[in-house]
């Protein structure tokens, strides 16, 4: 994975994050918090996949 593309990803959610403080708890457990930019999509897919039978967190780890 291109760590430049990462590290601009990270920076430009940084941007976000002063702009709307609001977002900040969810955009960091999203993506900032993620290792690499392939963890932050499957962060993201798990969140939106998340169902009773099925949480987030065994989706992420599925994918």
């Amino acid at each position: 994975m291109d760590r430049e593309l990462w590290k601009t990803i990270k920076e430009e959610i940084d941007l976000r994050i002063d702009a709307e403080p609001s977002l900040g708890p969810f955009l960091h457990s999203l993506i900032s918090s993620q290792a690499d930019l392939l963890a932050a999509v499957a962060s993201i897919l798990s969140s939106k996949l998340h169902s009773d039978a099925l949480s987030a967190t065994d989706i992420k780890k599925f994918i």
